[in-house]
C-alpha cells in the first residue's frame, strides 16, 4: 500500500525530470458542472507522452536500485504505459523491452518506438493480450512491470 511518505519520495525523485504542468479552470466547464463548483484541469498533455503515464514510468524506474536499473526493465502495454516506460528508460539510460499485443494500435507502437534508443525493432517483441511470451527473456534477471498501477517493479526469473 502506498503511504504519504512514498508519495513525497516519488515527488522528490521526479522533480528533476518532470516539468510543472498547467492547472487551469474553464468557466464553461464550471457552469456545466453547476452548484458553484470550480473544476481544476491539470494539463498532463504538456508532458512528452501527452499523458500522466510519463510520471509512472519515471517513478518506478527512479525507485530501482542501481543494480536493478543495470538489469533493464520489461513492460507490457497497449500504448501510454509503454511510452512512459520508454521515455523514462531513455532518460535514465536503462535497457527496456516493451511487449505489445499482436493486434495493437500501430500508432501506439510507433509512438513507443519514437522514444528510443532503448526501443528497436527487435525489442518490439509482440505478445498476446495476456502478455505471454514465445521466447526467453533477454537476461534472467530483468525487472518487470505489468501495468503502471503496480507501484513496484520486481525481478523476473527465466523459466
Amino acid at each position: 500500500m502506498l503511504t504519504f511518505p512514498d508519495i513525497i519520495s516519488a515527488r522528490d525523485r521526479l522533480a528533476p525530470f518532470v516539468p510543472v504542468t498547467p492547472l487551469r479552470t474553464y468557466p464553461s466547464l464550471d457552469q456545466a458542472v453547476g452548484s458553484g463548483i470550480t473544476v481544476f484541469v491539470k494539463h498532463e498533455n504538456h508532458l512528452p507522452t501527452n499523458s500522466f503515464k510519463y510520471r509512472n514510468g519515471l517513478a518506478a524506474m527512479t525507485a530501482l536500485s542501481p543494480d536493478e536499473r543495470a538489469r533493464g526493465v520489461i513492460a507490457t502495454t497497449l500504448g501510454n504505459h509503454g511510452q512512459g516506460v520508454a521515455v523514462a528508460a531513455r532518460m535514465l539510460g536503462v535497457k527496456a523491452m516493451i511487449f505489445v499485443p499482436l493486434n495493437n494500435n500501430p500508432d501506439k507502437n510507433a509512438a513507443i518506438r519514437d522514444f528510443g534508443p532503448n526501443w528497436s525493432r527487435s525489442a518490439m517483441t509482440t505478445a498476446t493480450p495476456s502478455s505471454r511470451r514465445s521466447g526467453p527473456l533477454p537476461t534472467p534477471e530483468w525487472c518487470s512491470c505489468t501495468r503502471s498501477r503496480i507501484p513496484r517493479w520486481w525481478p523476473v526469473r527465466q523459466r
